[in-house]
């Protein structure tokens, strides 16, 4: 980012040592879930079912069904208790009444999580404006709402869960990352804004659960580097990032000396933190070089009228299981 003459860049800096012995969960604690039903979050389900026994609200677009049903009662057997209450995030009024619906239910609400998110992968030329828009709408207009939404209530935590597509350049996935910085962003307004105990956690690739959770994508990231990550270790990052109280994370699960191709350069504590006045041009602009010639080596083998349409994604994302602290250093 350019602000006058300064020129700002982003640092990623390992998390140090933590311990997740400090849970920030409560016991038969009641936490809301955008998403809940889905991916990720329905993996976060089962972690507080069966570690607190915890009481969840899920909200989601669409009906109850037969499968939400069986979700709903797998969390009840580990131990939790959940119900399902029917919303579009993009729609406030809606979501308000879901969420007073879950105060109804368990009373007041100990944390909440924004889970919900669509990925609908199609490089830019063959994006309409439509499409671009149903890929923000959950994460943009579904995070201003979730706020507005909870801005008065008072509880432990407030978490975001974007995605590593903020920081790389995930071929095809424009839509989706667009919707994840914004994501990054306005949980950092909101906490300076509101005083509210925000986190973000950008997350990688998962590989059995999410958007993401086929062989295809499997095959890809191994070629890449990277590794998926496991529920158990998902999990594992989340109670430690919570309990350290850090405003964002990067977890990725990934050979570290890959990093540096997806423009992920790590700043270990002994080394210095770069300036406008200390880092060179040539440093900082690399990696976009480097993007670029893979970018015009690809166009290159396309027939222009197949642009887009047989594009590989070889791309796509990065992920690996380090807990990182992004702040903005200048």
């Amino acid at each position: 980012a350019l602000r006058g003459d300064r020129r700002l860049v982003r640092v990623f800096k390992p998390c140090p040592p933590m311990s997740s012995s400090n849970s920030l969960f409560k016991e038969r604690g009641t936490y809301l879930i955008l998403g809940g039903a889905g991916g990720i979050g329905f993996a976060l389900s089962r972690h507080l079912a069966r570690a607190r026994h915890a009481r969840l609200a899920w909200i989601g677009r669409r009906p109850l069904d037969s499968e939400l049903e069986r979700k709903l009662a797998e969390i009840k057997s580990l131990g939790g208790e959940a119900i399902y209450l029917q919303a579009d995030a993009a729609d406030l009024t809606a979501l308000q009444s879901a969420v007073a619906g879950a105060r109804k239910e368990f009373g007041a609400l100990h944390g909440a999580f924004h889970a919900a998110g669509i990925l609908q992968g199609k490089t830019l030329a063959n994006l309409d404006e439509a499409e671009f828009l149903q890929v923000l709408a959950p994460k943009v207009s579904g995070a201003v709402n979730l706020v507005e939404a909870l801005k008065k209530e008072s509880f432990d935590l407030l978490v975001f869960f974007s995605s590593a597509a903020s920081f790389v350049d995930p071929g095809g996935q424009a839509n989706y990352a667009a919707a994840s910085t914004f994501e990054d962003a306005f949980a950092h307004y909101v906490r300076q804004r509101y005083r509210l105990p925000v986190s973000v956690i950008n997350w990688g690739y998962w590989g059995n659960v999410g958007m993401v959770a086929d062989e295809s994508y499997a095959t890809r990231f191994a070629a890449l580097g990277v590794a998926p990550i496991g529920s158990a270790d998902g999990m594992a990052a989340l109670e430690k990032i919570l309990a350290a109280k850090l405003p964002q994370a990067l977890v990725l699960k990934a050979d570290p000396a890959r990093l540096p191709d997806f423009g992920i350069n790590v700043l270990h504590d002994d080394e210095a933190t770069p300036s406008s006045s200390s880092v060179g041009q040539a440093a900082l602009d690399q990696p976009a070089i480097s993007y670029v010639k893979r970018i015009f080596a690809e166009v290159l083998k396309c027939q222009p009228s197949r642009l887009g349409e047989q594009e590989t994604f070889e791309n796509f994302g990065v992920d690996s299981l380090i807990g990182m602290r992004i702040p903005i250093k200048e």
